[in-house]
């Protein structure tokens, strides 16, 4: 998957994540935040089974979950604040 489209379906996801915490749990903007934040670091977890897959397909799918996942500013950077 390529970085720059991992990096645009992870800031849609943690959008969407946001937005149904807001609307749907009753968070608060802050907290719904958080809480997109977390469910992304629970997804970064998956890298840790990597090495203990059988199936490489299976070890793929949670290299492109990373990808997906880890967006802030890493993958693109040219948007970063100064």
């Amino acid at each position: 998957m390529d970085a720059l489209l991992g990096a645009d379906l992870g800031s849609m996801f943690g959008a969407v994540v946001s937005l149904w915490l807001q609307k749907h749990a009753g968070f608060t903007l802050i907290n719904a935040r958080r809480g997109a934040f977390t469910v992304g670091v629970v997804l970064m977890m998956g890298m840790a089974f990597v090495g203990v897959v059988d199936n490489p397909y299976t070890a793929i799918a949670l290299l492109c979950l990373l990808r997906l996942v880890r967006v802030r500013g890493e993958a693109v950077p040219h948007l970063r604040r100064a």
